[in-house]
């Protein structure tokens, strides 16, 4: 399968993939994510000519997000106790590297974006798919939380308006009594570095921006701040060479950073 042929329908959802398929394909490589290698392998899904697109810096920054997710859904499913819902989730694969130990697991996108991870993945129970929109209450209606909820909205926020960001906090915080938010966001120069190296005709610009978590926690009364860190900051010490440079000046600059907000 072309990825241009996928590209119509998915936009950005291709260029994670490619970072994480590449990563798990090297021996020393900082994450290992055999279902996206599996997906792109038994779809025939060529990614050679969307690498050739992007910076080094980028396809890094989407193992590094794997990376961070994978760390916080492992301390906050850790005893079993949970629900977790990923939005915009695309062709993500957390679940099936970190999130077994949920209770429940739920995967959220736009129709046309879940057909295609539909046929390209499958459903596992008990990780369901939701066809919907993040921005709609009615979307989030059949689902049954066990537990306190974890959501993840990694690489989703930040291609939202500043009022579409606040409402989807606001729907998914009343949802339970205890939801834990995970997500990644961008500083205004983050958003222009990030979307001079990254659009290049694949996919959507960036446009919402933040300079801290707090202003995250900002957007919903009574939400606060349970960790706020520079995208590379917690793989830094594995990085080495070229990329330990990028990944510094990255986070000097605070382009991208991982939030964990309680709403």
């Amino acid at each position: 399968m072309d990825a241009m042929e996928l590209s119509g329908v998915m936009g950005t959802m291709l260029l994670p993939l490619m970072g994480r398929y590449t990563e798990s394909k090297r021996a020393d490589g900082l994450i290992r994510d055999d279902k996206c290698v599996e997906i792109v392998e038994k779809n025939g899904i060529d990614l050679v000519d969307i690498e050739k697109t992007q910076h080094p810096l980028s396809r890094l920054a989407w193992v590094a997000r794997a990376w961070n997710t994978d760390e916080e859904l492992r301390a906050l499913l850790a005893d079993g106790n949970a629900t977790a819902l990923c939005l915009g989730c695309g062709l993500d694969t957390a679940y099936y590297r970190a999130g077994r130990k949920a209770a429940r697991w739920y995967d959220m996108d736009l129709p046309p974006v879940i057909e295609v991870r539909r046929k390209l993945i499958g459903e596992e129970a008990p990780c369901v798919m939701i066809a919907g929109d993040a921005l709609d209450k009615a979307s989030y209606e059949d689902i049954r939380i066990s537990g306190r909820l974890v959501v993840l909205a990694m690489g989703l926020l930040c291609y939202l308006a500043a009022d579409e960001a606040a409402r989807v906090t606001s729907i998914v915080s009343e949802l339970s009594d205890d939801v834990t938010l995970v997500c990644d966001y961008f500083s205004q120069k983050g958003v222009e570095v990030g979307n001079s190296m990254v659009v290049k005709g694949k996919g959507a610009p960036m446009i919402w921006h933040v300079n801290s978590a707090g202003a995250i926690a900002a957007m919903r009364q009574g939400a606060r701040v349970l960790d706020d860190y520079p995208l590379f900051s917690r793989i830094m010490p594995r990085l080495s060479g070229a990329e330990a440079a990028m990944a510094a000046q990255s986070d000097a600059m605070r382009i991208e950073s991982m939030a964990v907000l309680r709403l």
